[in-house]
């Protein structure tokens, strides 16, 4: 609810109607220019940032009013993406989280942190994690990928089944990137 709260905040407050998101509020009213750097440089763009994280947000809320926000605003930026795209390492990144998603794992009632930890021992490139001390606190839309204490996960659209033991978690996490 946080990142919701915060993800509203950025979206009334520092959006671009012609895309991306400036850095400072529309009501600041001490700047003669708002400026919206949509570049990486030295630190990754704001932009580019925010966009993955609306990403993000949606896929741990199921809700996808914040994907449809990233997609529009990345949208916009295609043609500038397009004449420079050695510049925008995290739009690039924020472009691939779109189309291609992430891998989402979702741990519940992991009490004495088990799962979690064989999680940490793999390979799963920029994954969405999910805890919850028990599966009912977990998001509604993700409690039928995870009814009982245990670990799931989905890459790129595909799910496993949901691992209870922690053997099985393991196969399901080393089988993943062994191409």
């Amino acid at each position: 609810s946080w990142a919701e709260q915060i993800a509203q905040t950025m979206l009334e407050h520092f959006t671009d109607p012609d895309g991306g998101f400036f850095s400072t509020p529309v009501d600041q009213q001490d700047v003669i220019v708002r400026p919206k750097n949509h570049f990486d440089a030295s630190v990754p763009s704001g932009n580019g940032m925010a966009l993955a994280g609306l990403i993000r947000l949606s896929l741990v809320t199921g809700n996808n009013r914040y994907r449809d926000h990233a997609a529009s605003h990345l949208a916009r930026f295609k043609p500038i993406l397009a004449r420079s795209s050695g510049g925008h390492g995290q739009m690039a990144l924020a472009t691939d989280l779109l189309w291609h998603g992430a891998a989402e794992v979702v741990i519940a009632g992991d009490r004495d942190h088990r799962f979690a930890a064989a999680t940490g021992r793999n390979y799963l490139p920029d994954p969405v994690v999910i805890q919850a001390n028990d599966p009912q606190q977990l998001p509604p839309h993700l409690r039928s990928r995870l009814a009982v204490p245990g670990a799931a996960l989905c890459v790129s659209g595909q799910c496993w089944p949901a691992a209870t033991q922690l053997a099985a978690w393991r196969q399901c996490l080393s089988q993943q990137y062994k191409q």
